[in-house]
């Protein structure tokens, strides 16, 4: 593994391949950064930055394939960067956002790809982005933090609010939010914040958890292995590269709201964000406001684009797909903790919206988890690991 930028999870992709294949794997590089000088074998799989490191992988002359896209000699597998913009600008379409922006902090590739899904997505639904600039000739890995969160609090708070921001990864976008918090703005209800990548130790420290796209390293590196493989088995390398999909959003915090101006549309949705897993009804949300219930009815679907009970209706069925896809809780429990007031009432409304059974859609997502079988290896050692 030559990898001048190091994840645990590309690290996961790639060893659970070569335990798939019986493979020694080099893994020097993971801590240490240092070339293996020395070191023999039959291939790389390579994230290459580094001049010394494309030098040094270079003179094995050994099949290679390049996860990074920074050296184009190499037999490339990349992520989908154009996909995951689009992921997120269709998050915050759903959401019911009109406000768009894009940061540029580093000018590379990376958010070039990804800007790029993202304007033209947003693009495609009728709404404009704004592109904003941190400094349009700076080189790509030199960022001044303090800088940049200067530039990012000036930014937002001259942006038309509520509006949904993006940017090239959760590093980046962790200096613009907590730029956002030392601007007094409230993230989500003023600024929608999204991340590319769901680092967990990023996301889930921040002052307000940051919701991020889900790129699939595990599954990006796997991909470069099994490529590897063929490569070593003869294989003629491909001549473009290997584009592999990003996931989903992961939701957290700084998406985890619908954008809306009306205050008293606003304390509704907050309720229901908050309380769904709660006995709610429609008459407690309504009384929950001092409006009468015609104007709040008519506020809430001029605002949000649907009634208030397909709303309550719509939160309680997302966690629902949450817990059916991370956790091995019954259905009947599912349903209790998502508000409903029994399985019968939540397998009626399971059904008639998602066209299948809350058992169905589970079993559809193990299927398709267990498209990768080195993945699901590692993971059942894992999981039996003391």
């Amino acid at each position: 593994m030559a990898l001048d930028w190091y994840d645990s999870e590309l690290h996961r992709g790639i060893a659970a391949y070569a335990r798939e294949q019986d493979w020694v794997l080099n893994t020097h590089m993971a801590r240490t950064h240092q070339i293996p000088e020395g070191w023999e074998g039959d291939g790389v799989i390579g994230l290459m930055e580094r001049p010394t490191t494309r030098a040094f992988v270079r003179s094995l002359r050994l099949p290679t394939v390049d996860m990074g896209g920074h050296f184009a000699e190499f037999p490339q597998v990349l992520s989908d960067n154009h996909r995951a913009g689009a992921i997120g600008a269709e998050h915050f379409l759903e959401r019911n956002h009109k406000h768009f922006a894009f940061f540029f902090i580093q000018n590379g590739r990376l958010e070039k790809e990804v800007s790029a899904g993202f304007i033209q997505t947003v693009e495609a639904a009728g709404r404009v982005c704004r592109l904003y600039h941190w400094n349009p000739a700076q080189f790509e890995h030199e960022v001044n933090y303090r800088a940049v969160h200067n530039w990012a609090k000036t930014t937002l708070a001259s942006l038309p609010r509520p509006v949904a921001v993006m940017c090239q990864n959760d590093d980046t976008m962790a200096i613009i939010l907590n730029a956002a918090v030392d601007a007094g703005l409230h993230v989500p209800e003023e600024v929608a914040l999204l991340g590319l990548g769901n680092m967990p130790l990023t996301c889930e420290f921040l002052p307000v958890t940051l919701s991020s796209i889900d790129a699939d390293l595990a599954g990006h590196s796997f991909s470069a292995a099994r490529e590897l493989d063929r490569l070593l088995q003869g294989g003629i390398p491909q001549e473009l590269p290997i584009r592999v999909p990003p996931k989903s959003v992961v939701l957290r915090e700084s998406t985890n709201f619908l954008a809306v101006s009306d205050p008293h549309v606003l304390i509704v949705l907050r309720k229901i964000w908050d309380d769904y897993s709660e006995p709610l009804s429609v008459e407690k949300l309504v009384s929950s406001v001092p409006i009468s219930r015609s104007s709040l009815y008519k506020l809430f679907i001029e605002q949000v684009g649907r009634p208030i009970a397909r709303e309550l209706m719509r939160v309680r069925l997302d966690h629902a797909k949450r817990l059916l896809t991370t956790t091995e809780m019954s259905v009947g429990k599912i349903a209790r903790e998502c508000g409903f007031s029994s399985l019968i009432t939540f397998s009626r409304a399971f059904s008639e919206n998602l066209k299948m059974s809350a058992s169905e859609f589970r079993a559809a997502h193990h299927e398709q988890e267990e498209q990768q079988p080195g993945l699901r290896l590692l993971a059942a050692a894992e999981s039996s690991a003391p």
